[in-house]
């Protein structure tokens, strides 16, 4: 909404005040020192300083501000008591605040860069009120199934089967809000900047191939195979945060791949400052839409699929290869597959 001026308040007529005293006590204190002075004949080059450090300032101060004070009219005021009640109204966190640019010649610009920064702060608090209510579901939903299932496995004369069936959903529930918190408290620390990015050497080939085998029970349950070919190479990176890029992006690959498919894994020598990481799947692939928002935070590529995931692996992993200043770029065609290709720098 376009925000309405205020009418000139008493605080700014104070404030005008004190600042005429200022400068009609400037122009007579310069004066009078420069009268005293020329009454005088100087013997010294020492007797100069006061004309130079008292006079003349003074004299100077006061004409500048005299100037200052005929340009500032009564409009200037009603214009900055614009601004400022508009500063008011930010503070208390109304951010659809916006100055008309049109009004004022003198703060034009101000006014302008006022409200560009206003919209960057109410995209941040629809970012942040996105971020609550997505959070708030994907946290209420596996609550919901776990006090769903406890229910059913106090049902009386269910088999041990069927009571054994839910717990084991309860103990997946489980998991999936402790996976969800530990998520969200790593996203944090990443965003915030409060992971220290602590360098060593390490073989990142090796690295790749640790990372498949913790991920073995989810790629052996839809028969999934894996063809490496990677270089062998050492890098100079935080070993702790490119595990973590690992394990999101390759769980990413397997929970969209077809079963019985093929996930293609390549490392290679990019050149003298980089190395290049390729993970390719066959699987359902994504829209230009989709690939557009798959590192946003708790967005489901496929929402049928939603119980699979909590829509944080590729935010972490993004915000991950932005710290270790690397890049990322996703290819995708739908029922072909995927292609995450990845540069890191090598120290």
């Amino acid at each position: 909404m376009k925000h309405k001026k205020s009418k000139t308040n008493m605080r700014f007529r104070f404030q005008f005040i004190i600042i005429n005293s200022y400068i009609f006590s400037s122009l007579l204190v310069g004066l009078l020192t420069l009268l005293v002075i020329r009454s005088f004949q100087l013997e010294s080059a020492l007797e100069l300083f006061p004309i130079l450090f008292i006079g003349i300032p003074l004299l100077a101060s006061g004409i500048i501000s005299l100037i200052f004070t005929i340009i500032a009219s009564e409009s200037s005021l009603k214009e900055l008591n614009y601004f400022i009640a508009a500063i008011d109204d930010v503070s208390r966190g109304d951010f659809s605040v916006e100055l008309d640019e049109k009004s004022s010649k003198v703060l034009k610009p101000v006014y302008r860069s006022f409200n560009q920064m206003v919209a960057e702060l109410n995209s941040v608090q629809i970012l942040r009120n996105d971020f609550i209510s997505s959070f708030s579901h994907e946290f209420k939903t596996p609550i919901v199934s776990i006090r769903g299932f406890a229910k059913l496995a106090k049902t009386p004369n269910i088999s041990i089967q069927e009571r054994n069936e839910y717990l084991d959903i309860i103990i997946s529930e489980i998991n999936r809000l402790v996976n969800l918190s530990n998520s969200t408290l790593l996203l944090t620390q990443l965003e915030s900047q409060e992971i220290v990015l602590e360098k060593e050497d390490f073989n990142l080939d090796e690295q790749l191939r640790q990372s498949i085998v913790l991920l073995q029970d989810k790629w052996e349950e839809k028969n999934i195979n894996f063809n490496l070919d990677l270089d062998n190479l050492i890098i100079n990176g935080n070993k702790t945060l490119l595990q973590q890029l690992w394990l999101n992006v390759l769980d990413n690959a397997i929970k969209f791949s077809n079963p019985g498919s093929t996930i293609t894994t390549s490392l290679k020598d990019y050149d003298e400052k980089n190395v290049l990481i390729k993970i390719v799947d066959q699987g359902i692939g994504m829209s230009e839409d989709t690939v557009k928002q798959i590192f946003n935070k708790f967005y489901q590529a496929d929402p049928s699929r939603s119980s699979h995931g909590i829509g944080l692996g590729l935010s972490i992993a993004n915000r991950i290869i932005d710290l270790c200043q690397g890049k990322i770029e996703v290819f995708s065609e739908i029922n072909k597959g995927t292609s995450f290709l990845i540069s890191l720098p090598k120290s």
